[in-house]
């Protein structure tokens, strides 16, 4: 019976962390622009945080200083476990794109370009897959430059 007595306090608590999407940036409660932390279950959780989190910061949406959502936070939105998360925040403090403040959270750090070239290296990690991908199709680089203009276009 304790239960359900608490059940109304848990409908509350999950209204509080409904945010809405627009595009890849939603908007909590609060109208701040927060990342669209949606993960695609087929590809390895870990490295597609870092790229949203670098994303981010290229974009501008987070700025030196900033504080991040946190983990728990963040896990919760993307659909994941709270130890992915950390792993991720972890690896990009190793890379020193964030830095972490005991019981503050997460923050981005001064040097942003190591977000940049980690979104550069991603745009030519994706670049090289879609040349090899059309490639095994059969397709030259003449016919690739053709349809990358059309859909360009």
């Amino acid at each position: 019976m304790k239960f359900l007595t608490n059940f109304p306090k848990s409908i509350d608590k999950l209204k509080r962390k409904v945010y809405y999407c627009s595009s890849e940036v939603i908007h909590n409660e609060k109208g701040m622009k927060k990342l669209n932390w949606k993960v695609n279950k087929d590809r390895p959780v870990c490295p597609q945080i870092c790229e949203k989190i670098c994303l981010g910061i290229s974009l501008g949406e987070y700025r030196i200083g900033d504080r991040l959502m946190s983990v728990r936070d963040v896990a919760l939105l993307a659909g994941v476990n709270p130890n992915t998360v950390q792993k991720s925040f972890e690896q990009l403090e190793a890379a020193g794109i964030l830095y972490s403040q005991r019981g503050s959270g997460w923050f981005v750090s001064e040097d942003k370009t190591k977000a940049s070239e980690m979104i550069e290296r991603l745009y030519d990690e994706k670049t090289r897959e879609f040349f090899t991908q059309m490639s095994a199709l059969g397709m030259n680089n003449e016919k690739i430059k053709e349809y990358v203009l059309k859909w360009n276009g």
